[in-house]
């Protein structure tokens, strides 16, 4: 896998096609190859370019006093910055929540923005059976990682996130690497769910200046929908789309309907 190096980090990524550049960012515990469907249907027309996020797939962390969204931010600059930018910014769940930032802070590099179910909790403390809902999902990850078992907690989070049973599927390296980034990312929890410092704020959100899609999956939780429909409340004019069938992990589940979408957008 190529890579580029920022300040002296390793930033991995795949890239696929040739065309105006899509920068694409993944859920947690996951790494750039989640974008394998939707790249291929995608790279006749695009360029586009998926990478591993901080402490994921083989990025290096980075800079650990930033917290794991913000030096995402740092990776996601340098490397669309590198390809050329502008680019179309596609994030999903944690990497929704790191590409709303770029597009917030740098709105030059942002030719759009497509924020699929962007884990923004903090746009929905105010709705406390979804953040109930929310809780109960995380709470066997939050007390694995307390007591420093990261496998379970992994195992835990995909089965609340992803596809249930994943994680036993997988060999026994990849869950090593999984567990490993669930280390990283267990220190930034906060980062989520409360409203530390640096948080992205709902006026920020408004201010974003570039269009953008809000998608879903139909049988995804409720309370990443509510986060979309706060979005949604900020940013009007968002277009948005829910794509029959998936779950939280839509661009998995159905990459075909995700790439659809995003090539209807990219062009209108």
């Amino acid at each position: 896998m190529p890579d580029i190096d920022v300040a002296g980090h390793r930033v991995s990524y795949q890239e696929a096609g040739t065309g105006p550049t899509v920068i694409l960012a993944h859920c947690s515990l996951a790494y750039g190859g989640l974008w394998k469907g939707v790249m291929a249907a995608l790279a006749d027309r695009w360029h586009c370019v998926a990478l591993d996020l901080p402490g994921h797939g083989q990025t290096d962390r980075g800079d650990e006093a930033l917290s794991l969204q913000h030096q995402a931010v740092a990776y996601v600059e340098a490397l669309t910055t590198a390809m050329g930018a502008p680019a179309h910014m596609v994030g999903l769940s944690l990497g929704g929540a790191v590409m709303g930032r770029v597009a917030s802070r740098s709105p030059a590099l942002t030719r759009s923005l497509t924020l699929i179910e962007p884990v923004y909790f903090h746009l929905i403390a105010d709705q406390p059976a979804h953040m109930a809902a929310n809780a109960s999902a995380m709470g066997p990850v939050h007390q694995a990682c307390n007591e420093g078992r990261y496998h379970d907690g992994a195992r835990a989070f995909m089965d609340a996130w992803g596809q249930p049973g994943q994680f036993d599927r997988m060999p026994k390296p990849a869950q090593d690497s999984i567990a490993r980034s669930l280390g990283f990312l267990s220190a930034d929890f906060d980062m989520v769910s409360e409203w530390p410092e640096g948080q992205i704020t709902r006026e920020d959100i408004t201010a974003i200046p570039a269009r953008t899609l809000l998608m879903q999956g139909e049988r995804t939780p409720g309370s990443a929908k509510a986060i979309l429909d706060a979005v949604e409340m900020l940013k009007p004019d968002a277009e948005r789309f829910e794509v029959p069938g998936a779950g939280h992990l839509s661009p998995v589940d159905d990459p075909e309907a995700v790439a659809a979408r995003l090539r209807q957008f990219f062009v209108s």
